[in-house]
């Protein structure tokens, strides 16, 4: 269909957990290595039919289990927010929904 139309938006969702060795999480990992690759090929692929293909690889969000309270990191191996955020706290639900809004606009059309 968005060949058709010449026309669209793929959005990904990834994580970060990949970029260094994370404890106990090879499956998630591999996982989203996969989407990366998938994302960046596409992105190449599929621009010539109007077809964006983005990702969104958030680093530990609070309230999920990715976050620093999550059974990504567990209790004994919370990190500090300063010390693997550069912004200094970790990101929201409402911080990706945001992203994923403007990724999917017209404001982000360049973005692929």
């Amino acid at each position: 269909v968005f060949k058709e139309q010449h026309s669209g938006v793929i959005l990904n969702i990834s994580a970060t957990l990949h970029y260094r060795a994370t404890p106990f999480q090879m499956h998630a990992s591999a996982a989203k290595a996969g989407i990366d690759v998938m994302t960046r090929v596409l992105g190449v692929e599929w621009a010539e039919y109007g077809v964006r293909t983005v990702s969104i690889a958030p680093g530990p969000i609070e309230g999920t289990v990715g976050g620093p309270d999550g059974r990504v990191f567990g209790q004994n191996r919370k990190p500090s927010s300063s010390a693997i955020v550069p912004v200094g706290r970790f990101g929201t639900v409402w911080d990706i929904g945001n992203t994923a809004l403007f990724l999917a606009s017209d404001a982000g059309s360049f973005i692929s």
